[in-house]
């Protein structure tokens, strides 16, 4: 069963009951008697054919393509063999071969470009299939599709032999390009070096945790640490200098050194105790900036 609806997009996975009904409906049609055999059968493929282009239920195009050409074959077929067998008495043996030729070509065609997507699709399995259908497709004067070939251990030393050529050359020193070629000759892929910074808010494994976990009190949780963590650093202030580094927090050491000399005096006690509060609310606003931004980032996920 599992064939019937192979190759078909999940939407669409009843096209092939829809392309067996076609055909049964179109065999029933030759029962009529006169003009209706042709026209219902007629009026059923350029209703098919509307659907088929604008679904397209195969997953690959090649075979969306195919099934439209088979469609058209069809419906051409069915307009000369009306033609031909209305006119038979009048007609000419001229026309009637120029008709009978119409229809075996575009058959023949039809057939080869099936015959060169089955030869592709076995090409996975045996390359040199690949360039076979090719020719196919060519003869019949179809666009190629389909089919990748495999890289080649020539290919890959001729692509090395130009970097090399390309590298030594003086005018190519400056090259932007330079670095795609020294690409290809490394054996390792190169390392993503852009992310060198640690982002100290929010912690990785909240990150990597899924959204169904993450809730407003684990963002919360993790803000109000690194919150604790500031105003415990700014509170083990040793009288030198105003506020820690362990945050990365980039202050002057020089500008809020006092003297020795004047510890003792209560305005600059006072001014240092201001500053210290500055530089905590600096920091609190940092972390609940960025605590802001996450959240709008994993809303948008």
């Amino acid at each position: 069963f599992l064939i019937l609806y192979q190759g078909f997009k999940r939407d669409i996975f009843y096209w092939e009951f829809i392309n067996s009904g076609r055909k049964m409906l179109i065999l029933m049609c030759f029962l009529l008697e006169g003009y209706y055999r042709v026209f219902f059968s007629l009026s059923i493929l350029i209703i098919i054919w509307r659907v088929q282009h604008k679904l397209k239920p195969y997953k690959k195009e090649e075979n969306n393509s195919l099934e439209m050409l088979g469609i058209n074959v069809a419906i051409i077929t069915l307009s000369c063999g009306f033609i031909f067998d209305r006119d038979h008495e009048r007609s000419t043996n001229a026309l009637d071969f120029l008709l009978l030729l119409l229809i075996l070509l575009l058959n023949i065609i039809f057939i080869l470009q099936w015959i060169a997507i089955y030869i592709i699709a076995l090409g996975e399995q045996y390359p040199f299939l690949i360039k076979v259908g090719r020719c196919i497709q060519m003869i019949c004067f179809m666009k190629i599709q389909g089919g990748k070939l495999p890289v080649t251990t020539t290919q890959k030393a001729k692509t090395k032999k130009i970097a090399k050529k390309v590298l030594k050359t003086p005018v190519n020193r400056n090259n932007p390009r330079k670095k795609k070629f020294k690409r290809r000759l490394r054996k390792r892929p190169l390392r993503n070096r852009s992310n060198k910074k640690k982002q100290i808010f929010p912690r990785r494994d909240m990150l990597n945790t899924p959204k169904s976990t993450l809730s407003d009190e684990n963002v919360n949780n993790v803000f109000n640490d690194g919150i604790k963590r500031v105003q415990m650093d700014h509170n083990a202030f040793d009288g030198d200098e105003i506020g820690g580094f362990s945050h990365g927090f980039s202050q002057n050491k020089d500008l809020f050194k006092l003297k020795p000399d004047l510890s003792n005096d209560s305005s600059l006690v006072e001014i240092r105790e201001e500053m210290k509060k500055i530089h905590i609310g600096k920091d609190i606003s940092n972390i609940i900036s960025e605590k802001n931004e996450y959240l709008e980032h994993s809303d948008r996920r």
